[in-house]
């Protein structure tokens, strides 16, 4: 059982967790390759039996990455990958991939409500809202300077969301560590919606929300290892920043986390560089999701509430 847990400082997360993968800030194409070329991680496929003629993101590009790309993800994982838990990822965050500028192969995606009747386009001027009176996403509260933005999601699994997260922390992790995560990698490909093959439970996603402009403009990665292996905390954790949000997981791991299984403990939530009382555009806001569900989620609601310094009415309003 995972719970809340605590929100710690940045130094004490460091006491108890190391980095063994971090995303370079810069634009050089970063490539994950392992010392056995042409053998998939995900399925153990080799060539010529299996393809790697696709380019492999070993974090979705509709997430922002167009530089961390894996040279052991065979095309017809790759294509698994993409039609199965990544497409759900894409629904579960919906509108939040628009408002939170994330860059995709054709630029920031537009949104388009349910009823079609309203849309939200982000161009070099900023973001644009196209609203209806009978289709209403928008609202704007002039005693709080705020404008509050709800949409919807496409239908997901959440647990399929949670298997997109994880398949990325195996993609970028490094060659050395993936044989304590063999039975993770199959039921991430193979097995069917279900956590009999993990130790923790639930599977949790930490949601880091952070206002402003695009406060991160180069996605960045982490993966971080426990130092002490006698302290009742998650073998392996998995941060990934971009636009306004931070995702946090536990990477399951039966082989380390066995001791883990049926007690209670802290996950540690990672800080984001703007965790600071006065942040100048407002305080983070900090969700704990669960993703264990196995039904779709139909009709969720995103709401997203953005500050503005002045509002002034014109005649079209």
């Amino acid at each position: 059982m995972i719970n809340n847990g605590d929100f710690v400082d940045i130094m004490n997360f460091y006491d108890q967790y190391e980095v063994v993968y971090q995303s370079k800030n810069d634009d050089d194409k970063q490539f994950i390759e392992d010392p056995h070329k042409c053998i998939c991680r995900f399925c153990g496929g080799t060539s010529p039996d299996v393809s790697f003629k696709h380019k492999a993101h070993a974090i979705p590009e509709f997430l922002g990455n167009r530089r961390v790309l894996s040279k052991n993800e065979c095309d017809l994982c790759n294509d698994y990958f993409s039609s199965s838990c990544e497409d759900h990822l894409a629904k579960y965050l919906g509108i939040t991939r628009t408002l939170g500028q994330m860059k995709g192969k054709n630029g920031v995606p537009s949104y388009k409500a349910t009823n079609q009747l309203s849309r939200i386009d982000v161009t070099t001027s900023g973001i644009i809202i196209k609203d209806n009176e009978h289709g209403g996403i928008a609202s704007v509260d002039t005693s709080n300077n705020s404008l509050v933005i709800k949409g919807e999601c496409q239908p997901y699994r959440p647990l399929s969301v949670y298997k997109a997260f994880v398949k990325m922390a195996i993609s970028v992790m490094p060659y050395s560590f993936l044989v304590d995560f063999t039975d993770v990698i199959k039921w991430i490909r193979y097995e069917p919606e279900d956590t009999q093959t993990l130790l923790l439970k639930p599977c949790l996603l930490i949601q880091k929300f952070i206002p402003g402009p695009r406060p991160i403009n180069r996605l960045s990665i982490l993966l971080f290892k426990r130092k002490n292996p006698t302290v009742l905390i998650p073998y392996m954790q998995f941060i990934l920043a971009t636009g306004n949000y931070q995702f946090q997981i536990v990477v399951p791991c039966p082989t380390n986390d066995k001791m883990l299984h049926d007690k209670q403990i802290s996950m540690v939530s990672y800080p984001t560089p703007f965790d600071m009382e006065e942040y100048e555009f407002g305080p983070i806001k900090t969700n704990l999701i669960d993703l264990s569900g196995m039904d779709f989620v139909r009709d969720d609601p995103r709401i997203v509430t953005m500050q503005f310094d002045s509002y002034q009415k014109t005649s079209s309003d």
